[in-house]
């Protein structure tokens, strides 16, 4: 797992960054920059901090992106 830059490191006043995103319907979670997360509708949206926290929630990565 990659960590995280101290230049990636959100500042005190911000949010984290979105690491995964994930499709409601599908229950498929991407990357960011995954065809398939691209073409997401915002109503299927969900956004996820980490890997972990996206199985927690009982999504399976993608076959595509392998998240």
């Amino acid at each position: 797992q990659r960590q995280m830059c101290i230049r990636d490191r959100p500042k005190p006043n911000e949010t984290a960054p979105t690491a995964y995103i994930g499709n409601s319907n599908s229950k498929k979670f991407h990357t960011p920059d995954c065809l398939y997360a691209k073409k997401l509708k915002d109503e299927n949206r969900v956004s996820f901090k980490s890997r972990e926290e996206a199985v927690s929630e009982g999504y399976a990565p993608c076959g595509k992106c392998k998240p």
